[in-house]
């Protein structure tokens, strides 16, 4: 099993609970494209809006993988960095 490097993005900026929706997570395969990706990306020009979390924290923002809940990853690429934006989907 690999480990995965998760940042979690809000648009109305890092100190917004993660209750409610506001949140989206990005993973990474290594810990080294997560920071690349974070000093690229993390402050919008009024707030930063991404920081580093835990899986933990990704658990409080999406729920917990079960029989019934799965993270589905859609993978993109941005300035040659490689991530996966995670969603919680339900599993028929």
């Amino acid at each position: 099993m690999t480990k995965t490097y998760y940042v979690g993005h809000c648009r109305y900026g890092i100190n917004i609970s993660y209750a409610g929706g506001n949140w989206d997570v990005e993973a990474f395969s290594n810990k080294e494209d997560r920071e690349l990706f974070l000093k690229q990306n993390d402050y919008d020009g009024r707030q930063y809006t991404r920081k580093a979390i835990t899986r933990k924290t990704v658990e409080a923002i999406l729920g917990r993988e079960n029989g019934n809940y799965r993270w589905i990853k859609e993978y993109q690429q941005v300035d040659g960095i490689r991530f996966a934006e995670l969603q919680r989907t339900r599993i028929y």
